[in-house]
C-alpha cells in the first residue's frame, strides 16, 4: 500500500488505520467525534513520519516496522484524549517542519516494465 521506499505514505496511512481500528467501527469513527479521532491519529502520524528519511543516508527500518506494528498503533491511540488536543510536542514530533511547497510523484512505465 503506497509508493515505494522513501515514501512515508504507505506506512504513514497503515499506521493511521491501525490507530482508528481499535475504536468501534462505524461509530467510533463517526460524528464530530470521529473526526477528533481522525485528527488526533494523523498528528501522532506525522510526527512519527518526520523521523524518515532517505535509507541510503538513515536506517528506517525499526521506524517503518513500528509504524507498520498494531502494537506501537495501540500504545499511540493511548495518547488520544476524546476531551481535548494537545500542544504540538505533545505528539512527539522533534523536527520542525520546514515551510515548502508539498512534494510530487511521478512513476514512468514504459513496454519492457
Amino acid at each position: 500500500l503506497g509508493m515505494p521506499p522513501p515514501s512515508s505514505g504507505g506506512p504513514g496511512m497503515i499506521l493511521m488505520l491501525n490507530i482508528l481500528s481499535q475504536y468501534e467501527i462505524p461509530s467510533g469513527v463517526s460524528g464530530p467525534l470521529g473526526v477528533h479521532r481522525l485528527v488526533e491519529a494523523l498528528k501522532h502520524v506525522f510526527a512519527v513520519r518526520m523521523n524518515l528519511g532517505d535509507p541510503d543516508f538513515v536506517d528506517v527500518t525499526k521506524l517503518v516496522s513500528d509504524m507498520l506494528s498494531p502494537e506501537f498503533a495501540k500504545d499511540l491511540k493511548k495518547k488520544i484524549n476524546d476531551e481535548k488536543t494537545f500542544d504540538p510536542k505533545y505528539y512527539g514530533g522533534k523536527w520542525n517542519q520546514i515551510n515548502e511547497h508539498g512534494t510530487s510523484h511521478l512513476s514512468i512505465i514504459d513496454s519492457e516494465r
